[in-house]
């Protein structure tokens, strides 16, 4: 019997994964859920389980976050996603499997039998997973993933041009004249930036790499390579003055 641990922070998904895996999976009994990271890591350290079903998007977090704080990786990994294109881009290389939501039974019982027929299901986390954890890290400054209502975006912090919020969402411009929407507040993305974001506003962050020119006519406002005037609070002018000086 190989035991199994869900991690959801949608209680739907939770019960409709352990209900298939009763119905389609004899060999396999789920041992304990959680609805977020933290109550994930003591699960695992405590649990113990052979299997982890991981969903990729865990509220403003996601699974990779998740597998970087573990100190137990005795399991074999299955992410869960609702987003093709997700999927797609994050799982191609390094997961032991990937099921996009609403999980095929087939499926299912095709990823645990893949486990199964390996010699040790238990074994430490495969070259895959750890190259994965390791690149991760090291692009953890030079790209942003970005919360949609299409999925995830991955995108090189070098190719943003400025973040501006507005409440509970923010609008990332990109250097080719694009944008992204996100159902995040701009203070989520704040703290995931590079040291060439700068916040200048409330509601605005530049990368200073785009910017053109600092003007001070009728207020404070930074104008990007393309052309966009951006809002500088009186209370941030130094410090974007200062950082402009050192590039």
């Amino acid at each position: 019997m190989l035991t199994a641990l869900i991690i959801d922070d949608e209680l739907d998904a939770r019960s409709a994964l352990r209900g298939l895996i009763n119905m389609f999976c004899e060999n396999v009994s789920v041992i304990g859920q959680a609805d977020n990271i933290h109550t994930g890591i003591q699960l695992i350290n405590e649990l113990k389980p052979q299997i982890l079903f991981l969903d990729v998007e865990i509220g403003n977090e996601t699974g990779f976050d998740l597998l970087e704080q573990l100190e137990h990786r005795t399991f074999k990994l299955i992410f869960t996603t609702g987003h093709s294109k997700f999927a797609h881009q994050a799982f191609r290389v390094h997961a032991n499997n990937y099921l996009l939501k609403p999980i095929d039974p087939d499926l299912l019982v095709e990823a645990i039998e893949q486990i199964r027929k390996e010699n040790n299901p238990n074994l430490l986390f495969s070259k895959q997973l750890n190259t994965l954890l390791q690149q991760n890290q090291e692009k953890k400054e030079e790209r942003l993933s970005i919360s949609t209502n299409e999925g995830m975006y991955f995108i090189p912090m070098e190719e943003i041009v400025r973040l501006e919020g507005d409440g509970n969402f923010t609008t990332i411009y990109l250097h080719n004249q694009q944008k992204v929407n996100s159902a995040k507040n701009l203070k989520f993305y704040a703290k995931k930036l590079s040291s060439n974001f700068i916040k200048v506003h409330q509601s605005h962050i530049i990368n200073i790499k785009f910017a053109r020119q600092f003007s001070s006519e009728d207020g404070f406002w930074v104008i990007t390579n393309g052309g966009d005037k951006v809002p500088v609070s009186r209370r941030k002018k130094d410090n974007l003055l200062n950082a402009l000086k050192k590039l």
